[in-house]
């Protein structure tokens, strides 16, 4: 997998080519996305003065747009898939809990809480099957979306549709379609 640096309108527009961002293959739809501002590095020591803190800090100053990401059928069966996994590993935690209080049995509870630390990562992993995406970290709106782990049909398909210019970063960017004034 690679990475590719998109401009934020085309994704909000829905004009990234016609082929899967994750897969390479034609599309079928577009999923929505929500697309988040990096946390700056310096915000982690607010885990100091405590987790509620750093999550208020963190929530009050990520930037967040939306945006489509073209996806093929397989792209859709994974995600069903995945959401189906972590139903049945919550519901398999559920059920665990409440026989190990009727049984009031500690070792059955002890099991339940390992499964309920399983399933929590389960579904946190969730974002591992899909492409990455992080908002380029512009001062007043984001201009560009990184994308990691896209398909390299899909990049090379990006980049033959830009111009030369400036992306995330400042990283040079192959192919952008520039406006008057630099702009995207």
């Amino acid at each position: 997998m690679t990475e590719v640096s998109v401009p934020l309108d085309w994704l909000q527009q829905g004009r990234c080519g016609p082929l899967c961002a994750r897969h390479g293959v034609v599309t079928t739809h577009a999923t929505k996305r929500t697309l988040l501002s990096p946390t700056p590095a310096w915000m982690y020591l607010l885990l100091l003065a405590g987790v509620v803190v750093f999550v208020v800090v963190v929530a009050a100053t990520r930037r967040r747009e939306t945006g489509r990401l073209p996806a093929c059928e397989r792209c859709r069966t994974e995600r069903r898939t995945w959401v189906g996994g972590v139903l049945a590993a919550w519901a398999l935690v559920v059920i665990t809990f409440v026989v190990a209080v009727q049984r009031s049995s500690a070792g059955l509870a002890t099991v339940a809480v390992v499964l309920a630390v399983l399933a929590l990562l389960a579904t946190a992993g969730g974002d591992l099957l899909r492409v990455r995406t992080e908002l380029s970290p512009d001062a007043v709106r984001p201009v560009w979306v990184r994308l990691r782990g896209v398909h390299p049909a899909f990049a090379d398909g990006v980049r033959s549709a830009l111009g030369p210019a400036v992306g995330f970063g400042g990283q040079q960017v192959l192919g952008a379609n520039v406006l008057p004034g630099g702009r995207v």
